[in-house]
């Protein structure tokens, strides 16, 4: 992303897709956390200004769960694997830390074509769309339900059986947002595009 706003806007959707339920996050919440006035941010996402700060880009980051560096610049990876919230139950440590029993591997070709997914099931992630989050190839195990909450990663299916990974970002009742962290891939937004939620994830390797 080569300007500040593009990289505020996208930071701005991840900090919303990382929220708790019923939690809205504006701009105004993003001033008041930085120290700064609500018409100074509003410049940061017109394009106005371009660049921010030494405390200014750190708290801006911090609140929006990005890196300060590529919230300035656009340099490196927009996450820092570390400082990944944890939500509920998505564990991003390596498997020997953990009893658990790893469902059988499904291929992504598999995976579109069938008609129900599987109950549990593990899955390398087939592309970039969640870089600096989740990285290609990285084993995913999901477990297949309707129901998502805020910051998970889900696998959805829109209207034309098309099926992606994605962060499950809600809107207002029951419109959500399936979010790309990866500005080359598409968010899809599920009225738009007849989404439905197949699986959440529930364990990541890294």
């Amino acid at each position: 992303m080569s300007t500040l706003k593009e990289r505020m806007e996208a930071a701005l959707l991840h900090r919303r897709a990382m929220s708790s339920p019923g939690e809205r996050v504006t701009q105004r919440d993003l001033a008041n956390y930085v120290g700064v006035s609500a018409p100074s941010v509003s410049a940061w996402f017109s394009g106005e200004t371009k660049s921010l700060k030494g405390d200014t880009a750190l708290k801006a980051a911090k609140f929006l769960g990005v890196r300060a560096e590529w919230l300035n610049s656009g340099a490196g990876p927009m996450l820092s694997s570390s400082a990944v919230p944890d939500h509920g139950g998505e564990v991003a440590h390596s498997m020997s830390l953990y009893e658990i029993t790893v469902p059988p591997t499904t291929k992504w070709e598999d995976l579109m074509t069938l008609g129900e997914v599987p109950e549990r099931f593990t899955v390398a992630m087939p592309d970039d769309a969640l870089a600096g989050f989740i990285e290609r190839g990285t084993g995913l195990i999901f477990e297949r339900s309707d129901r998502a909450a805020p910051g998970k990663t889900v696998l959805v299916e829109d209207k034309d059986g098309n099926r992606f990974i994605r962060r499950y970002a809600q809107v207002r009742g029951d419109h959500w947002r399936a979010i790309a962290t990866s500005e080359v891939f598409g968010s899809l937004d599920s009225v738009e595009h007849g989404l439905k939620v197949l699986a959440v994830m529930k364990w990541r390797e890294g």
